[in-house]
């Protein structure tokens, strides 16, 4: 279940941030301007940190995390995470570090904790593997949501979503969103609701609340910045010293599906 919740935040929070940002705008008001919006944010940058909280009761897990990310053009990225999760009825916590980072070509993923994480029983692990897994259905392949190769794909997906605007402030819009598709969410429960609030301002996703029979998430975004251009080391991932990189091109090779000349 958490793993679900965590798949709706990277779904609902790395790709859906609306770019309209002049104050005259008016809250979307349909499923078709709201897919339009979410979708143009495909080219548009910007940098936040965030905070996340989930429970699960039925296995008695908290995960309590912060982080922060950078957003750019070309699918660059830099996604930094740290996270406790604690279990009922023991008083040890488990923390991991994970990073992501993408230079639009080849993607990192680094993690540091205080378990073992491989084989080996190292604590630390850092693996690198074809952006093309990612945007070209590896997300499915690797079983998480699917991600759209293209801003009309994207725009389709998230137009079968339908938003209900429960609140409106001067600061905030909050949806109540339902039918989400599977690519989406897989293995939804059937009282699942997902609440997603936009700044009212830029429209950019700051909350983001799910809950069902014995489980929650919520994510909060801060700081929330769109700068123009990024110094060009932004998206360059040196590895720890010590730590040796695992390339998993050639493992993964077959399941690469051919390149095609869609634009995202």
């Amino acid at each position: 279940m958490l793993k679900s919740s965590l798949l709706v935040a990277g779904a609902l929070v790395l790709a859906p941030v609306l770019t309209a940002q002049e104050s005259e705008q008016k809250a979307p008001a349909g499923i078709s301007e709201v897919a339009q919006k979410i979708a143009a944010v495909v080219d548009a940058p910007f940098e936040c940190s965030f905070t996340m909280n989930a429970n699960n009761e039925e296995e008695g897990e908290t995960i309590q995390a912060n982080g922060a990310v950078v957003w750019g053009t070309g699918g660059k990225f830099r996604f930094k995470v740290h996270a406790t999760t604690s279990k009922k009825d023991s008083e040890v916590k488990g923390e991991q570090k994970f990073q992501l980072v993408s230079d639009g070509t080849t993607l990192y993923m680094f993690i540091d904790g205080d378990q073992p994480v491989t084989p080996a029983g190292d604590t630390k692990m850092c693996m690198k593997l074809p952006m093309q897994m990612i945007t070209q259905g590896g997300g499915a392949m690797m079983g998480g949501p699917q991600v759209p190769q293209s801003k009309k794909e994207l725009e389709n997906m998230l137009g079968l979503v339908e938003y209900h605007l429960v609140n409106k402030t001067d600061a905030m819009y909050s949806y109540q969103i339902k039918n989400m598709p599977a690519g989406m969410m897989m293995d939804a429960p059937e009282d699942l609701k997902v609440m997603l609030d936009l700044e009212a301002k830029s429209f950019f996703p700051k909350g983001l609340n799910v809950t069902a029979k014995g489980m929650s998430m919520a994510l909060n975004a801060t700081g929330i910045k769109f700068p123009k251009e990024f110094k060009e080391d932004t998206f360059k991932f040196v590895p720890p010293e010590g730590v040796a990189v695992q390339d998993l091109s050639a493992m993964m090779g077959g399941m690469v599906p051919p390149e095609d000349d869609s634009e995202f």
